[in-house]
């Protein structure tokens, strides 16, 4: 059985650094270059909760069947809501027939956000006269990867 990517660039998909809420989808395509028809799963070693909890999806998930000498598009798509620090993750699939698992390719993403944080919570003014003025310095702290202003 002879299962590759079609383009070998797609040996490891990178994408890169991206910003909390987006939303970045990278297409692969699988080619079956045996005489028969094969039966795949992404599904396997627990990989898709593992995927998730890098905010990467994959679709199709479950059984993928490939015939002979064709190719089959696989999406997979990185959509943080969290900062996400570097990471490299290998994708493997699993063969039906004979419950053999291989490596597909390698993932790499990294997510970056603002967090803006108040240093004290409360602020307090204590009593204060009608029609007059009272004016209190706050600090906020940026703890998060992009700078802000505002």
């Amino acid at each position: 059985m002879k299962l590759e990517l079609e383009k070998s660039e797609d040996q490891t998909i990178d994408f890169g650094i991206q910003r909390v809420g987006s939303d970045v989808t990278r297409q692969i395509s699988l080619v079956n270059q045996s005489r028969r028809t094969v039966k795949i799963s992404l599904d396997c070693e627990g990989q898709v909760e593992m995927m998730q909890k890098f905010a990467i999806s994959m679709n199709p998930i479950g059984e993928i069947v490939i015939p002979a000498k064709e190719k089959k598009e696989i999406e997979i798509r990185f959509r943080p809501q969290v900062r996400l620090h570097q990471f490299k993750q290998d994708l493997v699939y699993k063969i039906v027939e004979n419950q053999e698992v291989r490596k597909l390719l390698t993932v790499q993403a990294a997510s970056h956000g603002v967090e803006l944080k108040l240093i004290e919570n409360t602020i307090g003014f204590g009593a204060v006269v009608i029609n007059s003025k009272l004016t209190r310095t706050i600090q906020l702290s940026n703890l998060g990867d992009i700078g802000c202003h505002f």
